[in-house]
């Protein structure tokens, strides 16, 4: 555990929350329990700012990242469009559905999910069939 990590760690177990206002560290903490050390824990936030800095960023953008929209439309499995209501969602679906027609050589499945991944729509597009593969069939 390096010297951040244990910053980190005594700030926690001390109740002092720190936070970003844009660039800027905020520290906060309940001034009626103040730790017997806050002097010594401000000043290695002082002398730790950029790492700190830095380690709440990253920790916010892999947040924010773990959010999904409600709804995904895949192809074959692979999400190709997001939506955040049903109509959204819905209108995606049939968009998605309209390019696919008419392009294929083989079975395509476009399948709308909610962010549970519960199967909202599917649909499974058969490949057209070449006026040569029809006399093949007579």
């Amino acid at each position: 555990m390096n010297e951040v990590d244990k910053l980190l760690a005594e700030c926690k177990r001390h109740g002092v929350e720190l936070y970003l206002d844009g660039d800027a560290l905020k520290v906060g903490y309940d001034p009626n329990s103040l730790p017997p050390n806050i002097d010594s824990i401000l000043e290695r936030l002082r002398a730790h700012k950029d790492a700190i800095v830095h380690r709440l960023k990253a920790a916010f953008l892999r947040h924010i990242a773990s959010f999904r929209a409600p709804y995904r439309v895949l192809v074959d499995g692979r999400t190709v469009a997001e939506a955040s209501t049903p109509e959204e969602a819905a209108k995606a679906f049939d968009e998605v559905k309209r390019s696919t027609k008419g392009s294929l050589e083989r079975v395509v499945t476009i399948a709308l999910r909610d962010a549970d991944q519960k199967r909202v729509h599917e649909l499974a597009i058969l490949p057209v069939l070449k006026p040569s593969a029809l006399r093949w069939m007579r």
